[in-house]
């Protein structure tokens, strides 16, 4: 018999929003970490990746399936309150310039901030020298720089560059995420780290500022 874990990446692949929802709501009343819950959901967005790649699901599927994923995020952050000592660190994020895709993105924001940290978020399409202004503006801890789409990586590492050059690279630590670069390209052009999905950005962020493992 499948277990709430397997229902719950099935059900998403199914695109069947109820049981997703339903097993969701399962597995946070049996004390499974909502870090765990996302990356399952995450298992089930990329087998609906897969069915849009040869033609099984459409654009309109993909819609449902962000929606889905969104009101499932809903359900494991609801109710999770700030530590009341404040924020645990900071963090700056935002995509690079010429690239719009942000949803990954906004999710990590949303779970950090869940888990007590300050985020500012600069949105989409940001320039290298927005960022490198925002880092003295905010002085964060963190720096995530995010890139879907290809050539991307190119303004990752322009950004890292404009950093350098105003003399604050080693005021922060900068991790690099999303389809445009890997850990090898990333760890290459200056960053930090490499983050290889959302929960393990919140991971790297949590690492960095409290020293968990």
């Amino acid at each position: 018999m499948p277990s709430n874990r397997e229902k719950l990446v099935s059900s998403f692949a199914q695109l069947n929003m109820k049981a997703v929802l339903e097993n969701t709501e399962t597995l946070l009343s049996s004390g499974v970490p909502g870090e765990e819950i996302i990356a399952l959901l995450q298992r089930g967005m990329d087998l609906v990746n897969n069915s849009c790649a040869v033609g099984e699901y459409f654009i309109a599927d993909l819609i449902m399936a962000n929606h889905i994923y969104r009101e499932a995020l809903d359900r494991i952050t609801r109710g999770h309150t700030i530590d009341s000592r404040g924020e645990i660190g900071r963090v700056l994020m935002g995509t690079v310039q010429g690239d719009i895709h942000d949803m990954g993105k906004n999710l990590i924001a949303l779970l950090l901030r869940n888990s007590g940290f300050g985020v500012i978020d600069m949105g989409a399409s940001v320039s290298p020298e927005r960022f490198c202004s925002a880092v003295l503006t905010y002085t964060p801890d963190i720096l995530v720089i995010s890139g879907t789409l290809s050539g991307s990586e190119i303004m990752m590492a322009r950004t890292i560059e404009v950093i350098e050059n105003a003399g604050i690279r080693n005021t922060i630590r900068v991790i690099l995420g999303g389809n445009c670069v890997n850990e090898r390209q990333a760890l290459m052009i200056g960053a930090d780290a490499y983050s290889r999905d959302i929960p393990d950005c919140v991971r790297l962020c949590r690492q960095y500022v409290l020293g968990e493992e």
